[in-house]
């Protein structure tokens, strides 16, 4: 084994800081397309786990999964069971069907897409719970139409860590990687008026600082970017950027403009 020096080692602990700004927003995207995974199929995978559990038909599976989303609104009480002023929503109480109100105990909470995204651990923990199950029934039964595994978090193609948004933290830590370039530091100074904070010498020169870049945010994505080829009369940059490696897409808004508008009474 190679030894290691000292600089090396302090040359590794810098890109590991300066990446540390696109591991969060990887981070970040990751945690996102995983919420969305699971609240977009966790219906699915219910009806599954109902039909075979339960040994119903299709219409009768529907049914009793949409029984598990049927509410009512109610007021919020809180600890002294007094009103709060609020609303919030709980199940029905038309039903006296033992498996409704079974889902429902088992449940605990109704699952709606916002509900399963404010209470993450809670579902995943009853993904858990179903897959366990239809495992066991696909190991007895392995023949069976319509019984298919699946992974309680994104995997392999089902998930990639796309596009991440270059942001003032990730743009700082993007060049902090590269300033020692002589072409990267004079596009800075130059085009930026950003230089290392040792050879400030100008008062009106910015230091090259984290807190730099979020404060000049919108001048330094333009101009970084040149992203006036992409703005029309109605369509201009919004400030964001996002990158897969390969490619990039920049957001774009409409403007929102005002008509002056005269009312004239008739006499």
């Amino acid at each position: 084994m190679r030894p290691v020096s000292a600089t090396g080692q302090i040359g590794n602990a810098r890109r590991r800081t300066h990446g540390r700004a696109l591991i969060t927003e990887t981070a970040k995207l990751m945690e996102i397309n995983a919420l969305n995974m699971i609240a977009l199929h966790f219906r699915r995978r219910q009806h599954q786990y109902i039909r075979f559990r339960h040994g119903r038909n299709y219409k009768e599976t529907k049914q009793l999964v949409d029984s598990c989303y049927r509410v009512r609104p109610e007021r919020e009480l809180d600890g002294d069971s007094n009103p709060t002023g609020k609303t919030t929503k709980v199940w029905t109480d038309e039903t006296e069907d033992l498996v409704e109100l079974e889902l429902r105990g088992w449940l605990k909470i109704v699952p709606w897409q916002s509900q399963i995204r404010a209470n993450s651990a809670h579902f995943v923990h009853k993904l858990y719970n179903m897959l366990e199950w239809i495992e066991k029934y696909v190991a007895e039964h392995p023949n069976t139409k319509g019984a298919r595994l699946y992974t309680l978090l994104p995997v392999a193609t089902s998930f990639q860590a796309a596009y991440i948004k270059l942001n003032e933290p990730t743009l700082h830590g993007l060049f902090a990687r590269i300033i020692h370039i002589p072409e990267v530091e004079d596009f800075l100074k130059n085009e930026l008026d950003i230089v290392p904070t040792k050879k400030k010498t100008l008062g009106a020169q910015r230091p090259f600082a984290k807190p730099t870049f979020q404060k000049n945010r919108a001048e330094i994505l333009r101009k970084v970017f040149v992203v006036q080829q992409f703005e029309t009369s109605n369509r201009k940059f919004a400030d964001e950027v996002k990158t897969n490696g390969y490619g990039a897409s920049i957001l774009l808004i409409r403007l929102v403009t005002t008509t002056s508008v005269t009312v004239i009474g008739k006499k």
